[in-house]
């Protein structure tokens, strides 16, 4: 099977913007379907930038590769290699560690396709850049438990590609809308009233459709003075007709709302409940405009849903009184109905704080005490080079400590500082997926950084949980 590497930059619910302080927070903000988060302005520190020195040197074993098929095995032998694959347009730099994080080798600007020979329960960790405010991130992300004969994408969400361009002509003006909102997956746009009969442009990338996605959904929504919205125009099938222009006609308003209420009760101890749900369309897994509530009447979130779609997505989280959260949750719900959640026993407890052995500066040791023993993989993140860096780990959630992995001579500037470093855990469960070791199978379509294009793909009555401990860093 073929699984992602693209996995570990949990920007699942948290935005900031550019004049927030730099300390990423679950502010409340908890938009389920926003994969476009941005971070606070950032200048790169210069111990945290691969020098002159330090030069990343491309992988020559790897400079002509091409993809090949999937490995077989001879003669019933033992698998001893793991394959790691790019697409063809794009370079990788992946790391290869055995059970204890010691290196075993690393392969720089590789084209095409990287295979080591491993030993069981290796890991494999890919570097990433990309912008971040002024300045930049650099994601480190490891997976471990990897086996001899497994194979993973190597797939670069930070930079999507584009796709080409879309254009929508709105069904006309509504008569008393004060302005339009329009989305088609990359994010809301606004249109004054008056500007609705104008072709509204924008273009299309994977981060907006994934990058299998062969079709996706434009929704419009008509907004009274007051803010609530009056109508809708919707296709929620349009072909992706890139390279070319994909030009959409809606041709009708809808004004058919239904009520849908959701209801927390039992809240964890010192928290309150933050609410989201939307109108979700399964076969592109677009949405309809997101109604929530930060703090919901009686915990009790009442939102008039457009009927539009065939399911209901909603997310319920228990924060505390600054508003970081401590444990959620997200559903896919077939039935368009009702739901009473109750927090103490659906969430998860509270994760633990995690602490950092700084004994080895370069090296550090995380710890922390497992919340449950029921759990799919405990996410272990790990901040430094003034917030620059970000290096998350996907770890069996037994564990209860990792000491971080060994990165070559090559990336210096990446090295730990324990000195300054800041940790966090996450810890995650599932209904899709069993244990850790058939989250690993999954990766690729729970929790990636192209959040649309994986979690959303799931099938109704899916659910997700999480946990953090608001003194940590909380979830990337």
């Amino acid at each position: 099977m073929i699984r992602k590497l693209a996995l570990l930059s949990l920007v699942l619910f948290t935005a900031c913007s550019d004049d927030e302080d730099p300390t990423p927070q679950m502010d409340g903000s908890v938009i389920i379907t926003d994969v476009g988060t941005t971070f606070p302005d950032a200048t790169v520190n210069a111990d945290a930038t691969v020098n002159a020195d330090a030069t990343i040197q491309p992988d020559a074993a790897n400079a002509d590769a091409e993809v090949a098929p999937d490995a077989e095995v001879d003669g019933g032998s033992t698998p001893t290699e793991v394959i790691v694959r790019a697409r063809a347009d794009e370079t990788m730099d992946v790391i290869f560690q055995d059970s204890n994080g010691d290196l075993i080798s690393s392969h720089f600007d590789a084209v095409g396709e990287v295979r080591e020979t491993v030993p069981p329960d290796s890991m494999i960790t890919a570097i990433t850049v990309f912008p971040r405010g002024k300045g930049q991130l650099t994601a480190l992300r490891t997976i471990t438990g990897v086996q001899p004969g497994e194979e993973y994408d190597y797939l670069d969400d930070f930079t999507p590609d584009v796709l080409g361009g879309i254009s929508v002509m709105f069904p006309g003006e509504y008569e008393t809308a004060s302005y339009y909102l329009w989305d088609y997956g990359c994010g809301e746009s606004y249109v004054s009233a008056g500007d609705a009969m104008q072709l509204q442009l924008g273009s299309i990338n994977t981060q907006c459709t994934g990058t299998s996605s062969t079709t996706l959904a434009v929704y419009v929504g008509a907004f009274d003075e007051t803010g609530t919205e009056v109508a809708y125009a919707f296709d929620d099938n349009v072909p992706i007709a890139a390279p070319s222009s994909t030009d959409v006609v809606l041709t009708q308003w809808f004004e058919n709302f239904e009520t849908i209420e959701t209801t927390a009760i039992n809240p964890l101890p010192g928290t309150s409940a933050v609410f989201a749900q939307q109108a979700v369309t399964m076969r592109t897994r677009r949405y309809a405009r997101i109604a929530q509530d930060l703090a919901a009447p009686n915990n009790v979130l009442v939102a008039n849903v457009p009927q539009f779609g065939d399911g209901i997505a909603r997310s319920v989280f228990s924060v505390d009184g600054a508003a970081n959260v401590v444990s959620g949750m997200l559903v896919f719900d077939r039935a368009r109905n009702d739901r009473t959640i109750d927090l103490s026993a659906e969430l998860l407890p509270m994760a633990s704080a995690s602490r950092i052995d700084g004994t080895d500066v370069t090296r550090p040791t995380i710890s922390w005490t497992p919340s449950l023993s029921a759990l799919d993989v405990t996410l272990v993140s790990l901040s430094y080079g003034s917030d620059t860096i970000m290096w998350t780990i996907a770890v069996d959630p037994s564990l209860s400590s990792l000491r971080m992995p060994e990165l070559p001579s090559e990336v210096a500037p990446l090295w730990p500082d324990a000195k300054s470093a800041r940790s966090g855990i996450v810890e995650m469960e599932t209904n899709r997926v069993a244990d850790f070791d058939e989250f690993r199978r999954e990766l690729g379509t729970i929790l990636i950084y192209d959040f649309d294009d994986r979690f959303d793909r799931q099938p109704l009555d899916s659910v997700m949980r999480l946990t953090v401990n608001p003194s940590d860093l909380g979830p990337f």
